[in-house]
């Protein structure tokens, strides 16, 4: 590799950050995978990258990577998003699903799942059903957005 990981980074951030995006994985071609792979998504708070972003992105980075030339030989890039589900471990991630269904694993309570209603630095309130309840964040073991079938409408 001709850039340094940290520094390919910095340098493609800033070509996302006009879109409103930020680099949430960046995984360099190798031996066994000749891809670049860049998920992208929105720095902070509730809401989903729109179609328009990721294409304008994509093609942003794709002509920044064009200039650059990081990589010794020929790759393909793979600009997507987080996807619907994802593990909840930092205060951001948790401030990303307020508005999603999510999975909490509690220790030595058991799973709840619920819409993730509000977080604040010592819990989370999910409602489940008609109840609201609240879970502080030392309880919990895990926690993952999850894809709630059941409000598909048929």
């Amino acid at each position: 590799m001709k850039k340094d990981l940290a520094q390919l980074r910095a340098e493609l951030s800033q070509t996302v950050e006009p879109f409103g995006l930020v680099i949430e994985k960046l995984v360099p071609p190798s031996k066994g995978n000749q891809s670049l792979v860049i998920d992208l998504d929105l720095p902070d708070g509730p809401g989903q990258v729109s179609s328009d972003q990721l294409e304008e992105a994509s093609r942003a980075l794709s002509a920044k990577l064009d200039e650059i030339d990081p990589f010794p030989n020929a790759y393909l890039l793979e600009v997507g998003t987080v996807g619907a589900v994802r593990d909840l471990k930092t205060p951001r991630d948790w401030r990303r699903a307020v508005g999603l269904s999510v999975k909490i694993r509690r220790q030595g309570a058991g799973n709840v799942t619920g819409e993730l209603l509000e977080v604040t630095d010592e819990q989370v309130s999910l409602r489940v059903k008609d109840d609201e309840i609240v879970v502080p964040l030392e309880a919990i073991v895990s926690a993952r957005t999850r894809v709630d079938f059941s409000a598909v409408e048929e």
